[in-house]
């Protein structure tokens, strides 16, 4: 118990820093699934991957490797790379009518550029797996910070922002109309606004933890725990966001007192699994959502 606490301690800002940004990522991922734009955000996860080794291979050419742990060039190339990557496939797959298609053979594309790149360029390769798997272990002070910071925006902003996005993400799924009152018509800046703040904490969380990371937390909660009915959108984000974070908080434990377990693979099992047991629970006769 004495080793527990002291590891506990040694790491909690690390632990904070992954479990909020789990829970920033489980709750925008809801959006996304019921937006239809998780095989779209897969892309744009893949093109921030894929920015993010760039970013990183210009700083060491240019800068040295140790300027890695302050340089903001991986994650402006991430953002940039991915945001190009969402308007091109978003134009060109507006009126195709099989876009997860479109988006899967981009996806396979845009992995094979990662390795393709780390051949020519070795600085790549030595960040390859860090990029794909992320480590929470080895996360420095300043990424830890901007971690922390970034989640807690994107948590803040779909708090205040939560009404107008519920409607106008979760009706679309519950209805199957895209037609909204007037109201909500001028409040889809909101929705844009949230597009744009999920970008940018995707793309930290792929250069700061990972891809796998990433995507786990993302749709693996509300994939688990399936799409919610109008009387419990609440509950399902509740329950989701509940998962991200246990999941988060004990796989990180559970790999540093194991020493054997990788810590991502580790949290993401663990999310599914607590996921799995939220819905058995919620299924079971007699449970009822509010």
């Amino acid at each position: 118990m004495n080793e527990l606490w002291s590891l506990v301690e040694l790491y909690r800002f690390t632990i904070a820093a992954g479990v909020l940004t789990a829970l920033a990522l489980s709750w925008t991922g809801a959006h996304l699934a019921t937006q239809a734009r998780a095989a779209q955000t897969l892309c744009v996860s893949q093109g921030a991957s894929l920015g993010v080794l760039l970013g990183m291979q210009a700083v060491c050419s240019l800068q040295g490797d140790e300027a890695l742990v302050t340089s903001p060039w991986p994650s402006l190339t991430g953002i940039g790379v991915a945001a190009l990557v969402y308007f091109l496939i978003d134009g060109f797959t507006r009126k195709a009518p099989a876009r997860n298609v479109v988006f899967i053979a981009a996806f396979a594309f845009l992995w094979a550029l990662s390795p393709l790149l780390a051949g020519l360029f070795p600085r790549i390769d030595d960040h390859l797996t860090q990029v794909y798997f992320g480590d929470l272990v080895t996360l420095s002070d300043a990424n830890t910070w901007m971690a922390l910071g970034i989640s807690t925006l994107q948590l803040g902003y779909l708090a205040w922002a939560g009404r107008s996005l519920n409607r106008l993400s979760f009706d679309i799924a519950i209805t199957g109309s895209h037609s909204f009152p007037a109201r909500a018509m001028a409040e889809t800046w909101r929705l844009q606004g949230f597009q744009i703040l999920g970008l940018v904490l995707v793309c930290f969380s792929v250069q700061f933890l990972g891809l796998l990371f990433t995507l786990g937390c993302l749709f693996i909660p509300t994939v688990v725990l399936s799409r919610p009915g109008r009387a419990g959108v609440s509950l399902h984000l509740g329950v989701s966001l509940l998962t991200a974070g246990l999941g988060a908080a004990l796989g990180f434990i559970l790999s540093l007192l194991s020493g054997k377990l990788s810590t991502v693979p580790t949290v993401i099992v663990l999310t599914a699994l607590i996921g799995l047991v939220a819905r058995g629970l919620a299924l079971r006769p007699g449970v009822q959502s509010t």
